[in-house]
């Protein structure tokens, strides 16, 4: 049975960054950790991705990140995989790498991603542009009933998600019988729109025009298709349906514009600390 952490936890830390909005980050392009260390990571040691500290923990002033090279760069950004198109090479996690920081006072998520941009371009001498490509993706939109997510009020939890930190971009998640369990407290739409990219394994963009923060509970059927007898018993409909019935919302697949941010070039050894 899997613990509290989405199916993918590097992925699930990672994309915890706010997005960093291109002016903004134009604006603070010279934004740098106070101090910084890239090194190749041995997984043999014992691997655990993801990331500790930064701002908004218990440890805001330092920050470490284990990750390979397109995960440190889905960190930075605050983005999936398929909005970062590159090298071939940057599929593969056969290179590791943990990134040690120290953060000055007071600086915020949004600049913190800024800082790890700034810091993989220069050690890895990135290049890179943005480009709008069309793009298979699902788009997001109330159903015909309205949506059935609890707007969240102080003090309260979704059902089972006790022990789960509010505003997390992923859910406390579980899984029985072929069946995920997910339960997330005061989120806003961007993080579940976050959580179905990934279920989904393509972007989906959000036309709800909802905001504010909700508590939800999402059960269905996962991918099993390497082996149907659990398909087959699972008792919890795939998740396009489970959103629909269960959130009030509805995904429709189709074609769209989407910002892709392009690496031109890198190298895959950092330049020395």
């Amino acid at each position: 049975m899997r613990k509290s952490i989405p199916r993918i936890c590097w992925l699930a830390l990672a994309v915890g960054f706010a997005c960093s909005h291109p002016a903004r980050a134009q604006a603070q392009s010279n934004l740098e950790f106070e101090a910084a260390t890239i090194k190749p990571f041995d997984p043999s040691h014992g691997w655990a991705p993801g990331i500790k500290g930064g701002p908004g923990t218990s440890d805001p002033g330092r920050i470490s990140i284990k990750s390979w090279l397109k995960g440190l760069l889905m960190t930075a950004y605050g983005v999936n995989s398929d909005r970062i198109s590159g090298p071939a090479w940057l599929d593969t996690n056969s290179q590791l790498y943990i990134v040690e920081a120290t953060i000055r006072p007071g600086a915020t998520k949004e600049q913190m991603a800024v800082m790890l941009q700034n810091l993989l371009k220069q050690r890895f001498q990135i290049t890179l542009h943005r480009e709008t490509r069309d793009v298979p993706l699902y788009e997001l939109t109330v159903a015909g009933k309205g949506p059935q997510l609890k707007a969240y009020v102080e003090g309260s939890f979704a059902t089972g998600g006790r022990g789960m930190p509010g505003g997390a971009d992923f859910p406390m998640e579980y899984v029985s019988g072929g069946v995920e369990h997910a339960s997330a407290n005061q989120a806003t739409i961007t993080q579940l729109i976050k959580y179905l990219s990934l279920g989904l394994k393509r972007p989906v963009v959000d036309n709800t025009g909802l905001s504010g923060l909700y508590n939800y509970n999402l059960d269905y059927a996962l991918d099993l298709s390497a082996n149907a007898d659990d398909v087959s018993t699972a008792s919890a409909p795939d998740l396009i349906t489970a959103v629909r019935q269960q959130l009030g919302m509805k995904l429709t697949a189709k074609k769209g514009p989407l910002e892709i941010i392009v690496i031109d070039g890198a190298e895959k050894t950092p330049i020395e600390n």
